[in-house]
């Protein structure tokens, strides 16, 4: 059986992709023994292992064909502008050339925020679909039970494809990055950093709310007034006999009673209450 060598050098980089045991590509088994390419025609590697088309193997263009000039007589167009106004490299003449480093990194500028929207908008669809948890669920538990039929062959090439992304040292690099990044310990340098961080949000934050401060009070206000409510149902309940029961069952009592204040105190004061007595309705 032939082995591409993007197959052979995955296998001897990370294995199988399986907890990290040695063993042979996923995609051994599954491929005719004798495969032969779609992309370049040539036989003894399937089309996704095909050096063509890697991404790893266009980064060095050695595979790249030169584009081929028509045969024929090729008509020059006559340019605007004289040669001494002409940059080098601007064949048109129109001063329209950017210089090939400027254009491929606004290409992938736009290549990058096209596909951030994309994924984005992806999100969005499958977050306000219906039926979107039911449908993860299911999907998740189909996806478990065909690794299990294919003998861990799907995790394997989630796995496989992860992994051709990194170079070995690039891959324990984001290995150590999640470790330290989920760690139980922190050391005290981190612990601190963190709670900067979250002082800093919420600096930020009572800066952009001007009405931080008022909710504070007003949260305050109610903790103080719940606490001197909850006084005032334990001083009722000491007076009428009975034990101490919480508020909303206090409220919700079936006859509930009046509650007479002195005279003399005038209003209603809440921090202490002077009971009389009790009258059932």
């Amino acid at each position: 059986m032939q082995v591409s060598r993007l197959q052979q050098e995955l296998f001897n980089r990370e294995g199988d992709g399986n907890n990290g045991d040695p063993g042979p590509s996923s995609r051994t088994t599954a491929d005719p023994l004798d495969p032969t390419c779609l992309g370049c025609g040539e036989p003894g590697h399937m089309s996704q292992d095909c050096p063509a088309l890697s991404t790893s193997a266009s980064r060095t263009a050695a595979w790249k064909t030169p584009a081929l000039e028509p045969s024929g007589g090729i008509v020059h167009k006559v340019p605007k502008y004289g040669p001494a106004d002409q940059k080098r490299g601007d064949r048109r003449g129109d001063g329209t050339y950017v210089g090939l480093k400027k254009l491929g990194k606004e290409r992938s500028k736009v290549i990058k925020e096209l596909r951030r929207q994309a994924a984005k908008a992806r999100r969005q669809m499958w977050n306000r679909s219906p039926a979107s948890r039911a449908y993860q669920k299911q999907y998740r538990e189909e996806l478990k039970q065909l690794n299990f039929l294919t003998r861990g062959a799907v995790w394997q090439n989630y796995n496989q494809q992860f992994k051709a992304r990194f170079t070995p040292k690039t891959y324990r690099e984001y290995k150590l990055a999640v470790v330290r990044k989920y760690r139980a310990t922190k050391t005290v340098e981190e612990l601190r950093a963190q709670r900067h961080r979250s002082y800093i949000r919420e600096r930020e934050a009572r800066a952009s709310d001007p009405d931080h401060h008022k909710a504070l009070e007003k949260g305050r206000r109610q903790r103080q007034a719940d606490k001197e409510f909850d006084e005032k149902n334990k001083t009722l309940h000491k007076c009428h006999g009975a034990r101490w029961m919480h508020r909303k069952n206090w409220i919700h009592m079936k006859r509930p009673c009046t509650i007479i204040v002195d005279q003399a105190e005038g209003e209603f004061q809440q921090s202490s209450v002077k009971l009389v007595g009790l009258t059932a309705l």
